[in-house]
């Protein structure tokens, strides 16, 4: 006679471990609230001005990069369904996280594949907020131009950038991801009255280059400044192209462009 095995039992052990994961996310979402309510007080810092990377803040960073927790999109979602301004986001949420998902490519926490995932994720939720709230309203008769260089893959900052500029009245034309051809055509139909070209690491120098020197050929009439972390990484090469203006950070811009514009 055939022995037959006892049949085994796997319902009690897979509901075991899916209760497991279910409250190992719902822990992971509450750490997520309460990394928006430190956020909101300004994440912790140290003497060199980076992120604690044991913070809820940083949790909630290297959460954004995991490919199964798209509750992370939607809770920051809720912040841009508030009445809170576009600028307070940006400079209070948005713009920490995403120092932090570098700060982790850089101390190689996360993989080439997860950065992508955490950007692509703010992304998206600065296109909901575009979505789901009203135009601003534009107050300035000059057109701003936004551009990242050719070959530049960092497009979070710019973006940001041109939502902190329509919110202080400018209409902005944002170009991101263009090759030489496809900027040099944007420089040519554009009205703008001034430039912003946007680059990251050295490896942008010589697009930045190029396309400062692309924009006094073809528009000899605007004004070109050049924005990003090239600007503190690299500030004599950038010197050295004599741009109109060379910011730092947005706050930075957003003071100095008003002047620029009018005086054009």
């Amino acid at each position: 006679m055939t022995d037959i095995a006892p049949r085994v039992d796997l319902a009690g052990p897979e509901i075991a471990v899916a209760q497991t994961v279910a409250a190992v996310e719902t822990a992971l979402e509450d750490v997520a609230r309460e990394a928006l309510r430190r956020l909101a007080r300004g994440p912790g810092t140290d003497a060199a001005g980076r992120l604690d990377p044991g913070d809820e803040v940083s949790k909630l960073a290297l959460g954004l990069c995991h490919p199964g927790r798209e509750w992370a999109v939607d809770l920051l979602s809720t912040l841009g369904q508030s009445d809170m301004p576009y600028s307070t986001i940006v400079e209070n949420y948005l713009a920490p996280l995403a120092l932090r998902i570098g700060q982790g490519w850089e101390d190689d926490e996360l993989t080439f594949v997860d950065v992508g995932i955490g950007a692509s994720r703010l992304h998206r939720v600065l296109r909901r907020m575009e979505q789901t709230r009203p135009a601003p309203r534009i107050r300035r008769r000059q057109t701003l131009f936004v551009a990242t260089v050719p070959g530049e893959t960092h497009l979070l900052g710019p973006e940001m950038a041109a939502g902190l500029f329509r919110e202080t009245g400018w209409d902005v034309e944002l170009q991101l991801g263009l090759d030489d051809v496809e900027l040099g055509e944007a420089l040519s139909a554009t009205s703008a009255t001034v430039a912003g070209l946007s680059a990251t690491g050295q490896q942008s120098l010589p697009a930045l280059e190029r396309a400062v020197a692309m924009a006094r050929v073809i528009r000899p009439d605007m004004a070109v400044v050049v924005g990003g972390a090239i600007v503190t990484i690299a500030p004599e090469p950038v010197a050295a192209m004599a741009p109109d203006g060379a910011f730092a950070s947005a706050d930075e811009a957003l003071a100095a462009l008003p002047l620029m514009a009018e005086a054009d």
